[in-house]
């Protein structure tokens, strides 16, 4: 296998800056600043005290960056050159509660061909087939993969919180294989969405992936730079697609199960935006609606009240001119005088 040079160079990752060492092209458009988007997006749905995966750490900096906060991550990276480079930058950062796992995960227990350009490992893809053998200017490793349900089993892995899936297409075999660990600890998930990877490497679409994530995650939201669409609203999700599609925008997928457990983000990138503004405007108009309607309900209520009581009023009147009628019959009077009453009869 092909090595590149190795340079190591200070690359400021959130909060601090470390020294990360690499072999091949992937730090030399960043400036010496690690994503800026990337970390604010962390930022806003890391927690302290989170027990994270990250899955597909590459050479670690969003291990690095996971590990400023969270108590606890495990960075898993394949490929024996890139896992080599994340090792030794985790080792070289200083942070004790980053630990790298040489394996990949997804839905079950297997060997692949971890393909890549050795240029720019960052875009090593899990080839499932060998259609994807003949890639030209790259290579290709063996590599092992575990069921990542039974890496947190066999691990005592007791709370999962924060998972971050990168695996250039193989997304939905990590979830499949994140099931239970998934349903158990209702964690916030980010995954890529790239629909080269997936038409070109997994043999599959956008909306395929998108129903699925769909079928998993009660609350899902697709991010860009600044914003976010919410993926449960049709007419956002499509926006989603077709920009997606046309322009490789909103390559990162948020799942998570309550919207409370992302409450930030929420605010920062989706509350803000165009249709959070329609659906603030309608759900006051249909408070509006509402009240309008108790309103009325109201008087109704008040007039129907009023005629009850009228009501009752009227048959206590007739009760009561019942009652006299059959006292007045029963008396002596009315016995005594009743020939009379005869005799006028047959007069008229």
């Amino acid at each position: 296998m092909t090595e590149g040079k190795e340079t190591t160079r200070p690359l400021r990752v959130g909060r601090q800056t470390f020294e990360v060492t690499t072999d091949d092209a992937y730090l030399d458009e960043m400036n010496g600043v690690f994503e800026p988007h990337t970390v604010a997006l962390f930022k806003a749905i890391v927690k302290p005290g989170d027990v994270a995966l990250d899955v597909g750490a590459n050479i670690g900096c969003t291990s690095l960056l996971v590990g400023q906060t969270a108590s606890k991550v495990f960075a898993f990276e394949p490929g024996s050159r890139t896992y080599a480079l994340l090792a030794r930058n985790i080792a070289q950062s200083g942070l004790q509660n980053v630990q790298a796992e040489n394996v990949g995960l997804g839905s079950k227990a297997a060997e692949f061909d971890l393909v890549f350009n050795p240029e720019n490992r960052s875009g090593g893809f899990v080839s499932t087939s060998n259609a994807d053998a003949g890639q030209v200017g790259h290579q290709k490793e063996r590599i092992r993969i575990l069921r990542g349900d039974d890496y947190v089993r066999e691990h005592g892995i007791e709370r999962v919180d924060f998972i971050k899936i990168d695996v250039e297409g193989f997304e939905q075999d990590v979830v499949i294989g994140l099931a239970e660990t998934i349903a158990n600890h209702r964690p916030v998930v980010t995954l890529e969405l790239n629909h080269w990877c997936l038409n070109a490497f997994q043999r599959s679409s956008v909306p395929q992936y998108l129903d699925f994530l769909r079928s998993v995650f009660p609350v899902l939201y697709a991010f860009h730079v600044d914003e976010a669409k919410n993926l449960h609203d049709e007419a956002e999700g499509f926006e989603v697609l077709r920009d997606h599609v046309l322009g490789f925008k909103y390559m990162v997928i948020v799942g998570a199960f309550d919207e409370s457990q992302i409450e930030d983000f929420l605010q920062l990138y989706w509350r803000k935006s165009r249709r959070y503004i329609q659906l603030e405007q309608q759900h006051e108009t249909d408070l509006r609606e509402i009240a309008e309607l108790r309103a009325t309900g109201h008087d109704l209520r008040a007039e129907i009240a009023r005629l009850s009581i009228a009501l009752s009023a009227s048959e206590a009147k007739e009760r009561e001119a019942l009652s006299e009628v059959a006292a007045m019959l029963r008396s002596k009077s009315w016995k005594i005088t009743a020939p009379l009453r005869a005799l006028r009869r047959r007069a008229g």
